[in-house]
């Protein structure tokens, strides 16, 4: 039956990944990656990961319309750098940031 998916029923207890995603279309999608290559996957990642990059430049660009582009990209990366390696590699820090900006203390053991 190559080329046929066949779904089975629902597990009890199972949730899909996604609330707005049906389990028959989740199982099609699992099958999908299954069938994938690592470097089809990797580069699926890949692609995944510019685009939520795009989006997230695209909402701080509305939010500062007049920063820099350097700036912009900086306030991106607070999202996942610690504060502190901020400032001492690039001599910047956000002032205004948002909960969601990596906090001081996920600097980890570092000092």
């Amino acid at each position: 039956m190559r080329g046929r998916i066949v779904v089975s029923m629902v597990p009890p207890g199972y949730r899909t990944q996604s609330p707005d995603t049906s389990f028959e279309a989740e199982q099609i999608l699992f099958e999908g990656y299954r069938r994938m290559t690592p470097a089809e996957r990797i580069h699926r990642a890949c692609e995944l990961e510019e685009m939520g990059r795009r989006i997230s430049l695209a909402a701080l660009r509305k939010r500062y319309p007049g920063e820099s582009d350097r700036d912009l990209a900086l306030r991106l990366a607070s999202f996942a750098i610690c504060p502190a390696d901020l400032r001492a590699a690039f001599g910047w820090e956000w002032k205004d940031a948002p909960d969601a900006a990596a906090p001081e203390g996920h600097c980890g053991s570092r000092p």
